[in-house]
C-alpha cells in the first residue's frame, strides 16, 4: 500500500491539520473453528466508530482478512451532535499467526487488524473506547478456554520504493486481540495415557527372567509398542500444519521411541549375560538391579528436562 508523493505545500498543510481521532469499539457475538492447518479462525463481530470532521466516512481494510471475510452490513450517519457514526458488521475467516511449540499446551492470540487505507496516521488516529473488547456471554469453544481480550492501537510502517526514491507511509493500525489457551483433556485419554502404557509394557519383559519369557517374545512386546506409537504420532500428525521444529508432543515421541529401542538393546544385553556367564555369578544379577532402577530414573529426568526447555 503505497501512494504517490503530492505537492509538498500541499502535504506540509495537510499535516499540521490535527489528526481527527476516530473512537472505536468492537463487539464479538461468535468465534468458531480455529483451523491450525491453515492458522485461520471463523468470527463475527459488530464495529462502531465515531468522529468528528474529516471524511464523510472511513475507507476501513482488514488487513488480516481470509478467503470467505464479507461485511454483512454497513451504515454511516450524523449524530445529532454532529459526530459521525460508522457500523459494520464482520462475518468470516480471519487469518492469525499460530506458535505449536507447547502443543498441547500451547495458547494462541487471535487477532483482527484495521487500518483506513485512504488517511495516514497524521491524518486519522484510531482510539479505542475501552481496553478490552466486548464480547456475548454465550461465546465459548469446545477445544479452547476463551481467555480476555484486549484493543489497542499501533503505529505501522509501509516503506517501498516509488520512482527511484525510497518512501514510507505511518498509518494507525487498531488491534484487537483475544487469547485461547488449549484444552488438553482429549491429548491425556487419547495420547499421554496409552503413550505411558506402552513404555510400561516394553520395560516389563527387562524384568522378566530368561526362563520366565523368551528372548523372541520379549523382542515382540517392545516392537509391537514401538509400532504402537508410530500408530499414535501419525493419528496426531493430521491435527496439525507442518511447522519446522519439534512441537512438545514431538519431543515426547522421540523420547519414547529411545526409550524403547534401549531398552531392545537391554534385553538382548541381558539374554548374553544370562546365557555366557556362570552359575551363580552376581554380576549380571547386579547389572540388572541396576537397568531396572536406572531406566526409568533416565526416562523421568529426560522428560522433565524436555519440559523445562519446552515451558521455562
Amino acid at each position: 500500500m503505497f501512494v504517490a508523493c503530492g505537492d509538498p505545500a500541499a502535504s506540509s498543510t495537510k499535516d499540521s491539520v490535527p489528526a481527527v481521532q476516530v473512537h472505536t469499539s468492537v463487539y464479538i457475538e461468535q468465534i468458531s473453528h480455529i483451523d491450525e492447518k491453515n492458522q485461520t479462525f471463523d468470527i463475527v463481530c459488530s464495529l462502531a466508530f465515531v468522529w468528528k470532521g474529516g471524511n464523510d466516512r472511513l475507507h476501513l481494510n482488514i488487513v488480516n482478512a481470509a478467503p470467505g471475510l464479507s461485511i454483512l452490513n454497513e451504515t454511516v450517519r450524523t449524530l445529532e451532535s454532529g459526530d459521525r457514526l460508522q457500523n459494520i458488521r464482520l462475518s468470516g475467516s480471519l487469518s492469525s499467526e499460530m506458535f505449536f511449540k507447547r502443543f498441547p499446551f500451547d495458547a494462541q492470540t487471535l487477532s483482527l487488524e484495521i487500518e483506513d487505507f485512504d488517511s495516514r496516521l497524521s491524518e486519522l488516529e484510531f482510539v479505542p473506547a475501552d481496553t478490552v473488547p466486548a464480547m456475548d456471554p454465550r461465546v465459548s469453544l469446545s477445544d479452547w478456554h476463551v481467555r480476555r481480550g484486549a484493543l489497542g492501537t499501533v503505529a505501522h510502517e509501509y516503506r517501498g520504493m516509488f520512482m527511484g526514491r525510497k518512501v514510507s507511509h505511518t498509518f494507525s493500525r487498531l488491534r484487537m486481540t483475544l487469547g485461547i489457551s488449549r484444552r488438553s483433556a482429549y491429548y491425556y485419554v487419547y495420547f499421554f495415557i496409552p503413550l505411558g502404557i506402552l513404555v510400561i509394557v516394553s520395560f516389563l519383559p527387562l524384568c522378566c527372567q530368561g526362563s520366565e519369557m523368551t528372548l523372541e517374545g520379549k523382542n515382540q512386546v517392545g516392537l509391537a509398542a514401538f509400532l504402537s506409537i508410530i500408530a499414535l504420532q501419525f493419528t496426531l500428525s493430521d491435527k496439525l500444519v507442518k511447522t519446522g521444529y519439534l512441537v512438545f508432543m514431538d519431543q515426547v515421541f522421540v523420547i519414547c521411541y529411545v526409550f524403547i529401542f534401549v531398552t531392545l538393546v537391554l534385553i538382548d544385553l541381558q539374554y548374553i549375560l544370562e546365557t555366557r556367564g556362570r552359575p551363580g555369578d552376581r554380576i549380571p544379577r547386579l547389572i540388572a538391579k541396576l537397568l531396572y532402577i536406572g531406566c526409568p530414573c533416565a526416562l523421568l529426568l529426560v522428560l522433565a528436562i524436555t519440559t523445562c526447555r519446552t515451558f521455562l
